[in-house]
């Protein structure tokens, strides 16, 4: 928690991050990182923060990013993951219901996606 010493003016900042301390885009540009968005500067913002959780999550204890990625949950509990059977539980057995045609869709496009761009990614930069 945080706790005022002294009266807080209107517009006046209470924390200041540096931005060199933030995980975002620009800074994923300078980091060993930089060939592959310059070979693959289409991608989303999503996508690159993805690359760079999982270089720096490759360096292990190596990382400055390190103590950040152990707060992370591990598992998720999230219906792109369910088994049929379980969407079914879920869903009351019904196979047109909205959950379960959303996910489906979802699950297709992130698929696609990764076999268009990450394959090509990985292949060219392992």
């Amino acid at each position: 928690g945080m706790m005022a010493t002294g009266d807080i003016l209107r517009g006046e900042p209470l924390v200041v991050v540096p931005n060199r301390l933030i995980l975002s885009v620009e800074n994923a540009a300078r980091t060993e990182l930089a060939p592959v968005l310059a070979a693959f500067p289409n991608l989303t913002s999503h996508q690159t923060l993805a690359l760079l959780l999982m270089q720096e999550s490759n360096k292990g204890v190596r990382s400055a990013w390190y103590p950040y990625i152990c707060t992370l949950p591990r598992s998720f509990d999230f219906s792109l993951w369910w088994s049929k059977e379980r969407m079914r539980a879920e869903t009351g057995g019904s196979g047109n219901n909205t959950l379960a045609l959303r996910t489906e869709g979802t699950k297709r496009a992130l698929i696609h996606q990764y076999n268009k761009l990450f394959t090509l990614l990985f292949l060219q930069f392992p």
